[in-house]
């Protein structure tokens, strides 16, 4: 995604398109070079454009980005910029029903709705209703079409940026997240992220034994490149 949205001829002038263009590109291009690894699997992904004074996101499926925004006594809030595209979000739901797919609710409290091919709910499965890959899916409704949104940065109130694959977000909150990377965050970044990392390790180990989802993580600070470095 990196290279491809790099390349983008629109990138400074027209982002939003840059940004959604480069994940239908990225999107297309496993299908060409991957074959049936494309179609039957697949994955989520968030990207995070700082320019100039506004935040851009990009994101398709359930990784998350989170901004922290300091409040007073040294206390931090969580701002989710992304949305969890989750199949049984009204919007995504409707769309996929609309394309033939049918979606399935959560079994219980903190499981996942999930997509399928068939009214039996048998086939695929996928816990996403966008995606990368999973090209099984797409006739029904799973698009690659990223959910692109830009907000403005407040350099005294916004402290550090948050970027983390879904499994952080299984037994985590964004606040939670945001107050572990918090207490880490003034030994820097890269502590802060596997403070962050470990607690999310823990918590699958605590539920799932030794299964586990990825738990990829990001930490930035704000601003990202001080003027006097």
């Amino acid at each position: 995604i990196r290279e491809t949205l790099e390349s983008h001829p629109l990138l400074y002038s027209d982002t939003e398109t840059a940004l959604r263009e480069t994940y239908l590109k990225v999107d297309r291009s496993l299908s060409d070079c991957h074959g049936m690894e494309a179609f039957f699997s697949g994955t989520t992904a968030v990207t995070v454009l700082i320019q100039n004074d506004t935040i851009w996101t990009a994101n398709v499926g359930d990784s998350r980005a989170v901004i922290a925004k300091k409040l007073i006594k040294g206390r931090f809030l969580a701002k989710n910029i992304s949305n969890d595209q989750n199949p049984n979000s009204p919007p995504e739901q409707e769309r996929i029903e609309k394309a033939g797919g049918f979606v399935s609710p959560p079994p219980e409290p903190g499981l996942s709705s999930r997509v399928w091919l068939d009214e039996g709910m048998t086939q695929v499965g996928l816990a996403m209703a966008r995606s990368i890959g999973d090209h099984a899916v797409k006739s029904i409704g799973v698009v690659a079409d990223p959910e692109v949104l830009s907000f403005g940065i407040d350099e005294e109130d916004d402290v550090f940026i948050i970027i983390a694959s879904d499994g952080v977000w299984e037994f985590i909150t964004s606040q939670e997240a945001v107050d572990i990377v918090a207490k880490r965050i003034k030994f820097g970044c890269k502590n802060a992220t596997k403070a962050l990392i470990d607690t999310a390790s823990q918590r699958w180990k605590a539920v799932e034994g030794d299964y586990r989802d990825d738990i990829t993580a990001l930490v930035i600070k704000i601003p990202c490149f001080p003027e006097d470095h």
